[in-house]
This record gives structure tokens, sequence and C-alpha cells, in this order.
């Protein structure tokens, strides 16, 4: 972008690189102008400006900030703008607007606007919070009450209450309602109600079996004697069923139609016959109609139904039926059908029956249809007339008449119908039982009630019954439920209750139900059951009580609110409340609820209804006084144990004001304040272990005990009233303790030019600054760590260090250590040894002879499968090391003259930091030493991202002491050495080489140590016959020895598996409840899964092995890089002779596995073969890729 400054008022169009968007307005120019004044301030920035520069750079800084300011405060209208088409030409999509403005250069200042005031209201909302809710006055208490929860002195219509001597122990009332009790709580009182069932009117609704209901009473019914009437005479006869019948039975058959002998002889058709059981009751009236059958030959219709014959035939036969409820033919209940006429020709008559009468020349009726309901058709030229039935036959032509259809009603139980019956003329018969001449009763009987519905209530009591025993016995049972119908939901029959006696396993039921079992020795009288009661108890629905009025004590009491403690069983609704108040006790307000009516009130017993204005104004309300009135249902009863009325009292004292801190040490510290007056006690709150908050009634407090050094603690302070209520909380203040003084300060040379310190931290914080001073109290360095690396030493000269714990509190005054015992840096020489840390300090150093200086640091360590390897980076020429792990060494050229002259000998590396030693290669005027000896290598075989196998060349450890052993007890060790092109070496503990010479190569040969406990670093220097050289070192650990090692090197504690902490047993299996997967816990407490049974019970023998725990805990162990249930054991080419026939191995990152045979590694190619040959998933082996590779690739297993 190109910008030009312009003057005030002096529009210019303000370019930018897209050609497409630009803008015009000088609305705008003010960011552009503030991003120039930036740019031309950055222009003077950082190079020697003149004096009239200075002045100008002054200027430019004050209208930067000018402008800044207009844009903070302006920002919100302009953003608007810049929105908007008028304001923005080209493309004026508002997202594409928005995009520009969040990554144009030129909006630079609008994003830092926007960004400043946007902390600028995080900061005010911040500010506010502090202000309204850590500073704000606390809320008044509540405790300033009046609370009720015992009634049991009783009403008392004189006494009152007041605060200071009744706010928690009155016990009186002034009235409440006859349907309360009112003690340790306020419920309704129990009642005892009853239903009762006496008169016919109350048993009618019952059931009978062999019991009748008579004159308020229940009896045996009594022994009827069976009987039969039977109706042959045409015509109709009305019949009273008499007493004890509540069904008949009934035999109804039609008549014979007419006989003709005119011509053929027809006898006529047979009637039908039906015969069925009719409910009925005793007293009712049953109309009989009795079919008649015509002369021979007669054409004339004859009684009920039968049709007329036609020329020289006969008529038809009428149809027998019974009639309840009127004579309608709709009133049958039963119909035999009639015969058909018989006629001058041929064709017979058809004859009645069920479900249709049969045809003749005419058809017969059926259930539906026929010539017409109840009548049969007339004959027509030389027919028969239709027989007469529920549907009449048609008459027929030429031939006989149809047959009437029978019926029986719905209602009939036991039909059966028989057609082509009855001869001659209908027939009825009726069968029922009639009352012998001398009264005899059934000798026992049942009488079941109805389902008797009875209000809510609390349970039944007692069942009372009167009866006449007349020397015979009554027994009562009785059952009850929910439904108003018995289904199985029922209680069972509670049987033979006595009367009075105990119903209550009944529980609270709705309905009830009880049965009547009479029985008789003497069949000539019957006991009878004359009225019976089922007692119960229930709660009433409504009652109030009115308190005692309370004074206050106070003119200008403000109510809070009202809350009651209360318990609403099912079948209760909440508690209502009102209140009243009175300036003098007499003068009252009406009742009120929450909007100050009478027709509301108070029903949340947490006290969350707002009180009406009237009684919280603090106006005429010290005298006080509530009513209760429940309700109920009356299966329970609500209750209230306790009332209160909160109040605002006087109002609470002022915040403390906190003065100086007194006797601050490293561990304790007093906190002063002002009196407060009104107070009982102060509340201190502060960020200390155990002192979250504690109380004295002091104006100071000493805290005595775990209190940090060199810490900050916050504090504040709250004054408490009598009342329970607390000032607002004063202005927070802060200290800090004093430092320890560190301990133990340990000194080691690190070369020539640098010393490693360390010392206890004595309980300071993380946070605490210390300053390291030399023995000539020169300030070396300051650290929060408890470690420093000192630099810029002078070689071959003495030092002590003291180490001063900063004051957090100041930044200044300190706590001294004593000083380090006196270390001496090394002098030049042919080889100086490190140990630094990972992106540590870069000390100096040079060789004897020369006058070059260099530095080294370690850049990086990388983990390269379970080895540490550490880079270094020299200067004065700069050269960096690639990485290099312990035994690895490299030659570089720190001269740059292109011929190396250092040698690079890692000794040891850990995660962080690294021991080497580098050593002067000599240098010879005119000689070139070159083609030093090489590490042996093995080719590791790989795979390419196409799948092609490919071998790469790896080293491996040239100096290997005691086949690999990281410890000894015996001074003499077996060296062996894996390096080509060396035809000379030097073995020496001294990195110079000072007390060693060359001596011809050996690939192996002994070495005896300097005595003393220690890491012991050995060095062999190997020399090829061009006479290029090169230094490694091996470490062993000797052990067991009477006295340690000065000089030893200083290594991180290996890793040992034992030592690794774990939350759970290690080698055990484990699962969660949640889930059936189990896992094995390793050596380095990771988890495996197991993927299916035979590998578990290749590694245990029962499902009961397998332990339980939380999700939580087994989510906390990590899951294992390799594959499930490979036994952990790491193994490095030193440990090739270990490998026996047969072993199992893989390495860390392949899943394949292989098996040793004949010094040449198999593959195993999937687990159907592993498990064909029985092997073990915990008997893999782990081992590095260097010892895989030492074995020949072999045939795949089969």
């Amino acid at each position: 972008m190109r910008t030009r400054m312009v003057k005030k008022n002096d529009q210019k169009d303000i370019y930018s690189n897209d050609p497409s968007w630009y803008v015009t307005d000088e609305k705008l120019q003010r960011y552009w102008l503030w991003h120039g004044l930036w740019k031309s301030k950055s222009g003077l920035q950082g190079r020697n400006i003149s004096q009239v520069e200075h002045r100008q750079k002054l200027y430019l800084n004050g209208q930067i900030i000018k402008q800044y300011f207009k844009d903070f405060f302006l920002f919100p209208i302009w953003v608007v703008k810049f929105l908007l088409p008028t304001y923005m030409k080209g493309k004026n999509n508002v997202f594409s607007n928005i995009k520009k403005i969040l990554t144009q250069k030129e909006f630079h200042p609008l994003r830092v606007a926007a960004l400043s005031q946007f902390v600028f209201l995080c900061s005010l909302v911040f500010i506010g919070y502090i202000v309204v809710f850590q500073y704000s006055s606390r809320s008044l208490a509540t405790d300033y009450n009046w609370t009720q929860s015992d009634w049991s002195a009783g009403v008392d219509l004189v006494t009152t209450a007041d605060y200071t001597n009744n706010s928690t122990n009155w016990t009186k009332y002034y009235a409440a309602s006859s349907t309360l009790e009112a003690s340790s709580t306020i419920a309704f009182a129990l009642q005892t109600t009853s239903t009762v069932e006496t008169v016919d009117g109350d048993f009618n609704n019952g059931t009978t079996a062999t019991t009748t209901v008579n004159s308020g009473s229940i009896g045996l019914s009594e022994v009827l004697s069976a009987s039969s009437t039977v109706f042959s005479t045409t015509g109709t006869v009305a019949w009273v069923v008499p007493d004890g019948n509540s069904s008949i039975d009934l035999d109804v058959s039609g008549s014979q139609g007419s006989a003709n002998t005119s011509y053929y002889t027809d006898a006529g058709g047979k009637g039908g016959r039906v015969q069925a059981t009719y409910p009925v009751s005793a007293g009712q009236t049953v109309y009989i109609y009795v079919g008649e059958r015509s002369p021979t030959n007669s054409k004339v219709a004859p009684f009920n139904g039968g049709g007329a014959g036609g020329s020289n035939s006969s008529a038809g036969g009428g149809a027998s039926d019974i009639r309840v409820g009127g004579t309608a033919l709709t009133d049958r209940i039963i119909v035999g059908g009639g015969g058909g006429g018989g006629s001058y020709d041929s064709t017979p008559a058809g004859y009645g029956g069920y479900p249709a009468g049969s045809n003749g020349t005419g058809a017969g009726g059926t259930q539906s249809s026929g010539y017409a309901l109840g009548q049969g058709g007339s004959g027509g030229s030389r027919g028969g007339g239709g027989g007469g039935g529920y549907y009449g036959g048609y008459g027929g032509s030429y031939g006989g008449g149809g047959g009437g259809s029978s019926y029986a009603d719905p209602n009939a139980t036991n039909v059966t119908s028989t057609n082509n019956y009855r001869s001659g003329s209908g027939l009825v018969s009726i069968s029922y039982f009639a009352p012998a001449a001398i009264a005899t009763y059934y000798s026992s009987g049942i009488f079941t009630s109805d389902v008797i519905a009875l209000e809510l209530h609390t349970g039944f009591t007692t069942l009372d019954y009167t009866a006449t025993l007349n020397g015979q016995t009554i027994t009562l049972d009785i059952r009850a439920g929910n439904s108003a119908t018995v289904d199985g939901t029922w209680t069972d029959w509670t049987t033979s209750v006595a009367s009075g006696g105990d119903i209550s396993s009944l529980g609270t039921h709705r309905y009830v139900q009880y049965r009547a079992n009479l029985s008789t020795n003497d069949t000539s009288v019957t006991p009878t059951l004359d009225d019976v009661t089922i007692n119960y108890t229930k709660y009433p629905t409504s009652g109030t009580l009115i308190s005692t009025t309370f004074d206050s004590g106070e003119a200008n009491i403000i109510l809070n609110n009202i809350s009651w403690t209360e318990n609403l069983p099912d079948g209760t609704v909440d508690a209502q409340l009102q209140l009243r108040t009175s300036p003098d006790g007499s003068t009252w307000t009406d009742w009120m609820g929450p909007n100050g009516s009478s027709s509301t009130y108070f029903t949340d017993n947490t006290g969350g209804e707002t009180l009406p204005e009237s009684i919280t104004d603090a106006t005429d309300d010290e005298w006080i006084q509530y009513q209760v009135i429940l309700s109920s249902t009356g299966s329970s009863t609500p209750s209230i144990s306790s009332i209160t009325l909160a109040m605002n009292p006087p109002a609470p004292p002022g915040a403390p004001v906190i003065g100086d801190f007194t006797g601050v040490t490293t561990s304790t510290m007093t906190l002063n304040w002002e009196t407060v007056t009104d107070t009982v006690y102060y509340i201190i709150s502060l960020t200390v272990p155990e002192y979250t908050s504690v109380t004295t009634t002091e104006i100071s407090y000493t805290f005595d005990s775990n209190l940090e050094p060199n810490t900050r603690y916050y504090y504040e302070v709250v004054a408490r009233d009598q009342y329970d209520q607390d000032s607002a909380t004063s202005t927070q203040r802060s200290t800090y303790t004093n430092p320890n003084s560190p301990l133990a300060v340990t000194a080691i040379a690190n070369g020539q030019t640098a010393a490693n310190l360390t010392w206890s931290a004595n309980s300071n914080p993380s946070d605490t600054v210390y300053q390291i001073y030399d023995n000539n109290a020169v300030l070396k360095g300051s650290t929060t760590s408890t470690s420093y690396t000192v630099t810029e030493l002078t070689a071959g000269t003495s030092y002590t260090f003291t180490v001063r714990a900063i004051y957090n509190a100041d930044n200044t005054s300190y706590e001294e250590s004593d000083a380090s015992s006196s270390i001496t840096t090394a002098v030049p020489a042919k080889a100086v040894i490190f140990t630094l840390e990972v992106g540590g300090p870069a000390p100096s150093f040079n060789f004897v002879g020369s006058t070059e200086s260099h530095t080294v640091e370690v850049s990086a360590i990388v983990q390269v499968g379970d080895v540490y390897k550490a880079s270094l980076t020299l200067h004065s020429n700069d050269v960096s090391t690639g990485p290099l792990g312990a035994g690895e060494s490299a030659n570089v050229d720190l001269s740059g003259n292109g011929i190396s002259d250092t040698t690079v000998t890692m000794n040891s590396v850990t995660a962080s930091g690294a021991n080497f030693t580098l050593s002067a290669i000599p240098q010879t005027s005119g000689a070139t030493y070159s083609n030093p000896p090489i590490a042996k290598t093995i080719l590791v075989e790989s795979l390419t991202q196409d799948g092609v196998a490919t071998t790469t060349p790896q080293s491996v450890k040239v100096v290997v002491i005691n086949d690999g052993d990281k410890t000894t007890q015996d001074t003499k060790i077996h060296l062996r050495f894996n390096i080509d092109n060396a035809i000379q070496m030097a073995i020496s503990q001294d990195p110079s080489f000072e007390d060693s010479s060359y001596q011809s190569y050996q690939s192996s040969t002994e070495w005896a140590l300097p005595e003393g406990n220690g890491a012991k670093v050995v060095y062999v220097r190997f020399r090829s016959k061009e006479g290029g050289t090169i230094t490694y070192s091996g470490v062993i650990t000797l052990t067991d020895q009477s006295n340690d090692d000065p000089n030893a090197l200083l290594l991180e504690k290996p890793l040992v598996i034992e030592d690794i902490p774990c939350s759970l047993e290690k080698q055990q299996p484990y699962k969660t409840k949640e889930h059936p997967g189990v896992y094995y816990i390793t050596d380095i407490c990771t988890k495996r899964a197991f993927s299916n049974t035979d590998m578990y019970f290749s590694y245990f023998t029962s499902w009961d092995d397998v332990h339980t725990t939380s999700i939580s805990s087994l989510g906390a162990i990590p899951d294992d890089t390799v594959e499930p249930f490979m036994t952990m054991r790491l193994l490095t080419i030193d440990d090739r002779t270990t490998l026996t026939e047969g072993a199992l191995i893989k390495t860390f990152d392949t899943p394949k596995v292989y098996i040793i045979q004949d010094n040449q590694r198999h593959w195993i190619p999937n687990e159907a073969t592993f498990n064909t040959y029985h092997y073990k998933w915990t008997n893999i082996l782990i081992v590095e890729d260097e010892l895989l590779h030492a074995f020949d690739v072999g045939s795949d297993v089969e």
C-alpha cells in the first residue's frame, strides 16, 4: 500500500492494494493519519536522531495518543458507518467489508481501538462485580424473628407475647376451630363416622342367594315346591308369577293347520315347539295365548294368526305365545309357529318351526319376514292358509300354505326348538315353584350388599350389626377396594366378623362391601339381619387457628416475610396463612395475604411471597398477629410445626478498617484493625490453609502457624452484631511473610568458566527469586529455580558462592545462605568436561596452547526408542552436532579451516541435560590427519511407503564395558570395541590422555578402574593409519567400595521398572463394573486389553483372578503402546547372548513377532499360526531394532 501524509482539511485519496475496494471519504482519514503517524515514529525509532528529529518524535507520540483516544471513544459509530454502502465503494457486501476490516493493514488502528474498548468494558464489569458483590453491605439478618413451634398451653384471650421475652418460647394462641388440635403442631383432630344400612331401600340393591329382603330385614327364603300349569284351551289367559320365583320354564307349541279331504287328503302342517327359561319377578303378570286349529275342510281363520283357506282348501293353524309387559305382538317373549292349512291339490302344507316355517306352495315365515308379524296369509285358488307365528307363513295357491316361524326372546335361556311337532290345537305349559302350605325355610343363605361408596377417610375401625337370631346363626364378612366395581385390586374377604369386631385391616379404601351368611337348624324359623353399621375415621376438611398478639417492641419494625414448617401428605392442600398488624394492640388492619386483601393467602412456606406494602412501610406495625387456615379431603391432615415472622432489625455495624501488620516472620504475623461499635465479634477471611475463616472478639489476631515463607496473604474483616448481622466487608489488605534462608548450597566446577550450583529452597515458594553471589560479592545471576549454572568465571580460579532469597514484599531485602564449599575451575587443557542442561547457558572454553575461545550449549535432546540423544551447538565457527547418545562421538571443525580439530564424546544423556567431553585433536603444521576410524554398522531392514524392502546402515555402540553391564563391584573390567579402520588405540580415565600412550588396536582388552564408588568414564582414542583420530567413551558404575570417588560422573538415576509407582497392582488383571473388558497392568504401569479368552487363560488360570475397580481408577492408567500381552523386557544389542533358541521377540514400533531358530529370526505371520504352536503371548520379549537386525532373516513360520 502507498500512503501520503496529508495536512488537516487536505482531502486526498488513500489507496488500497485491492483495486476493487477503496475508500475516499475523509472520515476514514483519521485512521490512516494514526497509521501514518505510527509509521513515521517507527522510522525515527532505533537510530541516532538529531535534536530536531527528537522533538518531532515527541510531537508524534502526543499526536498518536490523541488520535488513539479519539478512535477509542468514537469507533462504535465509525465501524457501523464503514459497513454501509454509502461509505464503502466497490464490493459493498457487508461480510466482505468485515473481512477487509479484520485483515487489511490500514484498519489496524480500528482493531486496536475495538480491542481496547473491549478490555475497558470487561474492566468495568469486573470492577462492578467487586463493588457490588465484594464490598456491598451484607443483607440484613433474618434471625430478628418471632418463632412459635408449640401451642400446647392452649387458648388465652388476654395474655400477649413480646420479642424480648417470647421470641422463641411462646406456647399459647388466641382461638382455634373445634376441628383442630394445637400442641406441638397445628393439625386436624381425627373424627369417627359411619355408614348404616337398615331399611329395604338399603338392602334391595344387594344380591340374595336363598335369602329374602322383607320389612327392613334380611332372612332366609322359604323353600318352594316345583309345580306346573298347562294351558290347552284356545284363547288368552293372564297368569301371575308366585312368590319365590325369579325365573319360569316355558313350553309353547303352535297349532296344526286345518286338514283338507276335498280331493287329496292333506292333514295340514304341524305346529312348531319352543322350550326356554325366562327371568321374572314374583307378582309379575304373564299373558298366555293358545293357538286354535280350525275343523277339517274349514277355511275359516282360527285364533291367533292362522290364515283363512282358499277355495276348496283349509285354514292355517294359529300360533301359541306368551307376552310380558303388555298384550301387543311386540310384547311376545316366546312363540310356537302354526302349521299351514291343507289344500284341494296334492302339494302338502308347510309346518311351523325355528328359525323359519317350512314352505308349502306359500313360503314359510322367518325371524325377520313373512306374510305379517304374527299373522299368516290367506290361501289363493285352491290354496291352504298360512300358519300363524312370529312372522306368519304365506297362503298357498293350488297347494298347502306355508308354516309360521317360532321365536325366543334374547333374554331367554336354555332355548330349544322342535319343528313339525304339534298335532291338533296349540298348547302352553309353565313350570315354576310355589310356596308350601306350611312355611319351610332354606337351611342357609347368603346376602351380598351392593358396593358402598364412602368419602375419603383415614381407615376403618369396627363393624356393628343387629340381628334377630331366633336361636339360629348369622355371620358377616367384609372387604374393600379403591375401584367402584369389585376387581382384583380389592382386599380378600375378612370373614366371620363379630358385631363390634375390628376391620382396620381394610385400610383406607374408598369402597366397601359386606356379606351376610344366614343358617338355621330349624327350617320352620329363620334368623334376620336388621341393620349393619360400618365405622371408620376421617379428618375434618377445614379449620382455622388465630395466634396470640405479638409485640415486636419496635414502632418502625419492617416485616420481611412469614415462613413455616409444614407437612402436606397426599389428600391435603397448601396451608393458608394471613397477617394483620396494629400500632397499639387494639386497632387492627383486616386479615390480608400477599396483595393486601382478605381474599388472598400466603401459601409459600419458604417465605418467598412478598408482603403487602401496608405492613412493610415501617409505620404502625408494632403489633402482629397471624391466622392459619388448614384444608383436607379427609384422608389425612396437614400439619404446621413452626411459624416464623422475620423482621428487619436495626442497621448493621460499620465496616472495620484494617491497620498495620505486626510480628511478621517466615511463618507468623498479626493482623490489626480499628474497633467497630455494636459488634459482638469479628470474622476474618483469609487465604491460609486451615484458616479459611476465624472469629475473635479482639481487634487483632495472630496467625502463629500454617503460614508459608515469602508468601502473600490477603485478609478481610467483617463485624457481626447481636442480631447476627454482618457489616460490609473491610477493604482487602495483604502482606508477605519473610523468606527462609536457602540451605545446603552446593557448587561443582563445570569446565573452565562455569560452575553448577544447587541448594534447598527451605520451604520458600516456587516464585521466590534467588540471587547468586561469588566470594567477591559479585552478582552472578538470578533464578526462581533451586539450581543455576554460573558462567563467565575465570579458568583455574577458586570460588565460593552464596545464595540470597529475595523478599517478595519489596524485591530488595533478602535472607542469605551460608557460603558453599570452595571449588576451582579447570585450567585450559587438551580436553574439557561439561554437564549442561538443554537450553541452558553456553559457557566458554579454550584448549591448552590455543588462543581461540569457544562456547558450547546443549541445543536439543531427543528420545530415540528408550534412548536420549543430545545435540550440541559450538560457537566461534558455528558448528552443530547431530543427536549423540551415551558412548557416541563426532569430530567437528571449530577453526573453520576444513579440518576436524575437536572430538565431541557424549558420556551420558538424560531427559534434561547431558555430560560430554570436548577433546582437542592434535594439529601439526603442514600435516593433515584424515580418515579417522568409524563405528561399526549393521544393516537395518525396513519397508518403504510403497512396500519395498530396503536396508539402511546403523552404527552400534563402540565401547562396550563388561558386555553391556551397567554396574560392577570389581575394579577390573573387560572392554570390547566395535570400530573399523583403527590401527592404534589409547585408553584413559583422563579425557586429555596425559597419562596414556597409543598401543596396537585390539578388539578387546582388560582395564582397571580407579577405586571409589561412582560412575566411571573410560575414554578410548582410536587412530587410523592416516593419522585420523576419534575418541569414544563408555560408562559403568562401580559399587560396594569403601569410599566414594569425588571425581565420579554425576548421572541421573536410571529408570528401574520396580520404581515406577502405580495406583493398581502390577501384573494383575482388572475390569470395571460397567464394562466386561479385562485389562492387564504392566510392569511400567500401563494397561493392555485382552482381545480373547485364549490370551487370558494363557496368562491366568481363572476368571476369579480379575479385580474390579472404578472407571476413573482404570482410566487413570495409560494405554500401553505395545501390542496386547507381550512381556515388557527391553533388550539391547548387548543382551544378544541372553537370547536362547526358541525365544519370541518383537520391537516397540512394529507388530511383527519373530522366533529365534538356528541364529535366524523367523516371522510368525498370523495369530492362527501363533496359537497352533502353543506359543504364549506372555513370553514375547521386546528388543531394540539393533538387536532384531543382528539376526539374519529366515523363512516364515508356516
